[in-house]
């Protein structure tokens, strides 16, 4: 039988605050989003985890939300036990409306191959990183040592890379796609505050894929969603 057990639930929670990185640390560089979320893998008895004693499980799931082909990078940290090396920067295209799994087993044995650690207890941060958005969710579930079972489910948030450089604070750049000609999608810089403009017909945060310089609109407040 599956109940909520507060125990269990703050146990997971421990183990995600222990575990996942500060969204500075991971966000940083070019125009993608990175996604990352920790994990928690096996049983764990060993105060020095991190986590109080039980069996943990994970489960993550990229969702592409898009009409397109998303191009994504992922990799793995490991932060329990340490010494691990990081994994390989893995590269994937994920297709219009598809999604990818990502559990402990693929973790340890599968394209990552970390391994089964000594201890028997895993726990890092898978990090994937995409110029268009994702949808990206995390269950976690653990057992307790009176076989009591939490499940949890979170939300992953993308932090963004760098919008604009320091003296240009209140700009961030976009892929403007042109409402009835997305094949002219281009890279604009724009105010903050015109950015609900251009989130209402499909602009995304980033430079666009094919787009290496950007346009800068110097007068930011003015912005239209209807440009061309």
């Amino acid at each position: 039988m599956i109940r909520q057990n507060r125990f269990l639930s703050f146990a997971i929670g421990l183990a995600l605050c222990a575990l996942v990185p500060t969204a500075a640390s991971a966000g940083k560089g070019g125009g993608a989003t990175l996604y990352a979320a920790s994990f928690a893998c096996g049983t764990s008895m060993d105060p020095a985890d991190g986590v109080l004693p039980g069996d943990y499980a994970t489960s993550i799931q990229v969702v592409n939300p898009t009409l397109r082909d998303v191009a994504v990078r992922k990799s793995v940290s490991v932060t329990v036990p340490a010494g691990v090396d990081p994994s390989d920067v893995v590269e994937q295209v994920i297709p219009p409306l598809g999604a990818i799994h990502v559990s402990c087993e693929d973790l340890i044995n599968g394209e990552y191959m970390l391994g089964a650690p000594a201890g028997g207890f895993l726990g890092g941060v898978f990090m994937i990183k995409s110029r268009r958005p994702l949808s990206v969710t995390a269950t976690y579930t653990t057992t307790g040592p009176q076989g009591d079972i939490a499940v949890q489910v979170e939300t992953i948030e993308g932090v963004r890379g760098q919008m604009r450089p320091q003296n240009r604070r209140d700009k961030m750049e976009i892929c403007h796609m042109p409402p009835g000609n997305p094949d002219n999608a281009r890279t604009l810089s724009i105010s903050e505050s015109a950015w609900g403009a251009h989130s209402a017909h499909g602009d995304y945060v980033g430079e666009c894929d094919d787009d290496e310089d950007s346009d800068s609109d110097s007068d930011s407040d003015s912005d239209s969603a209807n440009s061309n």
